[in-house]
């Protein structure tokens, strides 16, 4: 069993019964203000999860399914988001220095394509991922 903490207060904000978190069933959940720090979270499915502000720095996302997941003010300094799906995921104002976003799939239907372009200029900004520039030109 396995127990994920609010970073403040400690207290459980969700439980997962198995011994590790990759490939977890975390669709929905509430984690908001989690301590995910260093996490492996590999191929775990976290659509729609709500993780404001929630810690998940140097966490291990390859291959997660972040579909619709809330990662508003969320510390993604330093995680490896490869391969990572992100449709639809609200990134504003995450931190996303130095993170790994190669092969990030996301959505760049022209709805979206103002978010998008938002996540490029923030990844330009902490300049966490040059190569997914030429994306930033299929855009246009």
């Amino acid at each position: 069993m396995i127990e994920i903490k609010h970073k403040t207060t400690g207290e459980v904000l969700h439980r997962v019964g198995a011994s590790s978190l990759r490939y977890a069933d975390l669709r929905g959940a509430d984690l908001r203000d989690a301590d995910l720090r260093d996490s492996d979270l590999c191929g775990a499915d976290l659509c729609g999860a709500d993780l404001l502000y929630a810690n998940l720095r140097g966490a291990k996302l390859i291959g997660a399914d972040l579909h619709d997941a809330n990662l508003r003010v969320a510390d993604l300094r330093g995680a490896d988001l490869s391969c990572a799906v992100l449709r639809y995921a609200d990134l504003r104002d995450a931190d996303l220095r130095d993170a790994n976003l190669r092969g990030t799939i996301y959505d760049t239907k022209p709805e979206r394509e103002r978010l998008v372009q938002e996540l490029l200029d923030a990844i330009d900004k902490h300049g966490a991922c040059g190569a997914i520039q030429e994306k930033r030109e299929a855009l246009k």
